[in-house]
Parts: C-alpha cells; sequence; structure tokens
C-alpha cells in the first residue's frame, strides 16, 4: 500500500511537471503568434505609406 501511495505521488509530481512543460510550449507559441501578427500588420502599413 505504502508502494502504491508513492507511486500515485510520483506519477502526480510527473503529470503536473508535463502539464506545465506543455503550458508553457503553448505560451510560448501565442507570444511568437502575437508578435507575428505585429510585424505583419507593421509590413502592411509600411507597404502602404511606400505607395503612396
Amino acid at each position: 500500500m505504502i508502494h502504491l501511495m508513492s507511486f500515485a505521488k510520483g506519477y502526480k509530481k510527473r503529470m503536473s511537471q508535463e502539464l506545465f512543460k506543455i503550458y508553457s510550449d503553448e505560451l510560448y507559441l501565442q507570444q511568437n503568434l502575437s508578435s507575428l501578427t505585429e510585424s505583419r500588420i507593421l509590413n502592411t502599413e509600411l507597404k502602404s505609406i511606400n505607395e503612396q
């Protein structure tokens, strides 16, 4: 029974580490996406200024 409890604790810790990793990867991707979008908008604005 004690062995099962320690296994469960270890498993829970591993799972929360995995979840945290997924969450931080997701955050990183969202930040990259928003900066990409910003640079696209900036690019479009610069093009329209150049075309005037």
